[in-house]
């Protein structure tokens, strides 16, 4: 199904009247010349309001049946389709970040980082930081409290140092602000395990910040 032409009520009426006999009425007036049926041209303008008004009616109901173009309660509709009530809109969430959020539970990016970074992001508003121990880009490498710059800007005794190691694969440690070391919130849980891959293990704790993670499990 093609989306249906955007048609004004004046084309309509233009269009109408030339359907109309030659020689019943007048022809259509030129940009500067006068209406001499006034009345015809105004009984061709209400209908042509009314095909205007169906026209526009068509294109919304074209741009609901997308999710791509659908707005407002349709997006709601569509999550409640697939989803049920797993998925229900966040207070003040605008259509563009609803939309993307239903497109990301459609098809979702499972077993991988990005994956458990948007899971975090959605799930937990304050700061979090991810650690895999494999990851030079996480643990850094070694220096030294007197030159703390050496190995990438971590070393012993520093703030925000995490040792790595190839002895642990498939782990990842995550350092939530905010929240009792011990006690992980269960929104958070459940959202690493909706899309944690199989025989990966997480580790979540709490009390961090992203520049001192002093009081977390790592």
């Amino acid at each position: 199904m093609a989306r249906p032409d955007s048609t004004t009520q004046s084309q309509f009426a233009q269009r109408l009247r030339a359907l109309l006999p030659v020689g019943w009425f007048p022809t259509l007036p030129g940009p500067d010349e006068t209406e001499s049926s006034p009345v015809l041209s105004g009984i061709l303008h209400g209908i042509g309001s009314v095909l205007a008004s169906a026209t526009d009616l068509f294109q919304t109901i074209f741009d609901q049946q997308r999710l791509a173009t659908a707005t407002s309660g349709v997006l709601d509709i569509y999550a409640q389709d697939f989803f049920g009530n797993a998925l229900p809109r966040n207070p003040g969430e605008q259509d563009e970040e609803y939309r993307a959020r239903i497109r990301e539970s459609l098809f979702p990016t499972l077993g991988t980082r990005p994956s458990l970074e948007r899971a975090l992001k959605t799930s937990w508003a304050s700061n979090w930081r991810v650690i895999e121990p494999r990851n030079a880009a996480d643990t850094k490498g070694y220096g030294s409290a007197a030159a703390q710059a050496d190995g990438g800007g971590y070393g012993y005794d520093t703030v925000g140092l995490r040792y790595g190691t190839l002895l642990v694969p498939f782990q990842a440690f995550i350092a939530l602000d905010q929240t009792p070391t011990f006690n992980p919130p269960q929104v958070v849980l459940t959202a690493i395990e909706s899309v944690r891959a199989g025989g990966t293990v997480m580790w979540v704790g709490g009390d961090a910040s992203l520049t001192d993670f002093s009081g977390d499990i790592l």
